[in-house]
This record gives C-alpha cells, structure tokens and sequence, in this order.
C-alpha cells in the first residue's frame, strides 16, 4: 500500500540510501511510534531544498543530459 504521510524527524532513523535524482534522495529508513515503540520499515524522500532542482552529478541548474 502507497501511501503519503508526514512523521516528526526524530521519530525516522535514515537507513541505506536508494537513489538519488534531480530532486532529491530516496531512502530506506524505520519510522518508531511514540507510544508502543513498534519499528516500521518505510521508504523517505529528502527533497532539495532549493527553488529548481539541480543535477546530483555535478549540481547545474538545468535540465543535464550527462
């Protein structure tokens, strides 16, 4: 099941990283509930944080074809 959810920071510990493109980097990580303290395996997506994306191989600001 897909779905999109937002978790406080301190509650995702990053795993492995799965990829990376124009807008940013895919990762594995584990999302642990407050209360119970149940671990789930989910996948986050760490967005740039600049206006346009920008080519992961060597950061230009347009659309690269290298």
């Amino acid at each position: 099941m897909l779905t999109k959810s937002w978790a406080p920071q301190e509650n995702v510990r990053l795993g492995k990283k799965l990829a990376t493109g124009g807008f940013g980097t895919v990762y594995r990580a584990d999302l642990v509930d407050d209360e119970s303290g149940d671990v789930r395996a989910v996948i986050v997506k760490k967005v740039w944080q600049t206006r346009r994306a920008r080519c992961p191989a060597h950061g230009c600001a347009h659309a690269c074809s290298l």
